[in-house]
Order: C-alpha cells, then structure tokens, then sequence
C-alpha cells in the first residue's frame, strides 16, 4: 500500500470513528423467530369470502353498511403452550396484521374496492371481529386486539362488510374486489 493510500484510509477511518462517538441514543431491536405458528388451512392459504352484489342505493347516506358476512379461516399447527408477550401477559394467542395495497375511509381502515375492469367507487370493505370489534389495515390494532389460541388446530372467526363513505348519488357501480394480506403476529 503506498503512502497516499495509507493517508486516506487514515483520513477516513478517524472521521468515520467521530462520527460514529457524536451518537444521541441507541435503538435496540428485540424479537423472536418461531417454529411452531398457526398456519392456514387450506391447498393454497387462501379463503374466499363472497360479500354479495348490491344496489348502489341501497347505501343512502356515509357510514350505511351492507350485511354483514361471518367467515372463517381455518388454521393448523398453532402453538397452545403459551409464551411471555410484550405487554408483560402470559398465554397462547396473537395479534394479526392485515396488509393491502390501498385504504379508504377517514382512518384508512377499510379496503378500496379493486377491478381487473371498473371497480366501484364510494365504498370501502370493512372487517371485523366475529364480536364487531373494528380491525385495522396496515398495521396492528390499537388497543391490541388478540385472538386466544384454542387448539393446535381451530378457526379465526371474522366479518367483512361494504360501507359507504358517501351518499348514493356519488356512488358509482363496478366491481368491489379487494385482497388483503394476513400475518400472524405473536409478540
């Protein structure tokens, strides 16, 4: 290595190491992997949930909702031995996470209707808890809503819904497809 070379990696180590003393905290990671998890029950991990074709004026005002659908996702190898969470509690349950590519509503908690072709507009896909307890979208749930395992092999019960976010005049027709993305959080 000759003497200019030897003068800038100097040069650069000793202001790499400065910057890396002028620190204003520290972020520390914590977590675990798991083997044994609930996976889903079925040939592909998908579950299709048929929520129905209605009028557009069925929906009159902001917040009208369709039926309600009840559907399950049935789900194998879920650990039953419980284990420590985050918030300090003991037992065999999670969290789940749902993911989508776009969000409607004021809080962005409701899927936007999706189309190979025309897809509605003015409406969101709401989901739920089999009890009604609101989920959220892109993120987890706050307050923390957690599902107890019951079996190593057992459903996670859910609902799904249209709710109109604006009067039926501003409605418009098409299909109101949506795909979310679950992922069983343990922490």
């Amino acid at each position: 290595m000759n003497l200019s070379t030897r003068v800038a990696l100097g040069s650069l180590l000793s202001l790499l190491i400065s910057s890396a003393q002028a620190v204003d905290g520290t972020i520390e990671f914590n977590g675990a992997i798991m083997t044994d998890t609930c996976t889903i029950d079925t040939t592909d991990g998908v579950v299709n949930v048929e929520l129905g074709s209605y009028a557009a004026n069925q929906f009159q005002y902001p917040g009208d909702k369709s039926p309600t659908i009840p559907f399950s996702i049935p789900l194998k190898n879920c650990p039953t031995t419980a284990w420590k969470h985050i918030d300090g509690t003991t037992d065999a349950s999670f969290q789940i996470w749902l993911q989508t590519a776009e969000t409607v509503g004021e809080n962005n908690d409701m899927v936007k209707p999706a189309s190979m072709d025309t897809a509605a507009t003015g409406v969101g896909i709401k989901i739920e808890t089999a009890n009604g307890t609101p989920l959220a979208l892109n993120k987890l749930t706050t307050p923390a809503v957690k599902f107890p395992i019951t079996a190593g092999s057992m459903n996670l019960d859910l609902a799904a819904y249209y709710k109109s976010l604006v009067e039926a005049s501003d409605i418009t027709a098409g299909e109101a497809d949506g795909v979310v993305d679950i992922t069983f959080d343990y922490r």
